[in-house]
């Protein structure tokens, strides 16, 4: 099917020290979000109702309280783990069917459905990106207008190295080495790691990790 689709989407955004109600239609190929909602019908991603490791080393950098940004936000856990920590969390994922668990999980977060790449926020916007296991290159450089000064951006996705397990991921969703380091190179790295996680088990990783601070 590639049924076109119109989502009207309401969210709090905290902008230069005010609350403003952003208003705006979300438009969505439906064949991406079709492919993610029956993966989150099936059991395949119910590991991931725990927050990820690298949050917990990024624990003593995270703010105490503004607004986060977890993109590709899946089941919630991510976000439920920062609203624990004092953080307002708006949540962006392409699956309704995520979206619905995470908000059962988490009833504070905003949770907006809607393709990521379809989506814009003001500039500075954000005291706290996250970003795991979804690469979309083109993002980068808006992540970058969308924190703010001293705003914080989390990052962790697969490497080329996945390769030797998985030879069937394409390389466009695959990070080259040192690639995320080289790019935010203008942030202050505070954590970075290339390497394997779980290599020999049912779900082995090869990931790069990015903790950074964009420069007040």
């Amino acid at each position: 099917y590639h049924t076109l689709f119109i989502l009207q989407v309401k969210f709090t955004v905290v902008f230069s020290q005010r609350i403003r109600y952003l208003n705006q239609e979300v438009y969505m190929v439906n064949t991406d979000a079709i492919r993610w909602n029956q993966r989150y019908f099936t059991n395949e991603y119910r590991p991931l109702r725990h927050p990820r490791s690298l949050l917990y080393k990024a624990k003593p950098f995270l703010p105490r309280s503004g607004l986060a940004l977890d993109a590709a936000c899946g089941l919630g856990a991510n976000a439920k783990f920062l609203i624990q920590n004092g953080l307002m969390v708006v949540g962006v994922d392409i699956s309704l069917v995520a979206l619905r668990q995470a908000k059962h999980l988490c009833p504070k977060l905003e949770a907006v459905c809607a393709d990521m790449e379809n989506i814009r926020f003001p500039k500075a916007s954000f005291d706290l990106i996250i970003n795991f296991y979804y690469l979309q290159r083109s993002l980068w450089g808006a992540y970058r207008e969308w924190l703010k000064p001293g705003g914080l951006l989390i990052i962790e996705t697969l490497t080329l190295e996945m390769k030797q397990k998985k030879p069937e991921i394409s390389e466009n969703y695959l990070l080259s080495p040192k690639e995320l380091q080289q790019t935010f190179s203008d942030l202050d790295i505070l954590y970075y790691r290339e390497g394997w996680a779980a290599k020999n088990t049912p779900h082995p990783r090869c990931v790069a990790s990015l903790i950074a601070k964009k420069p007040l």
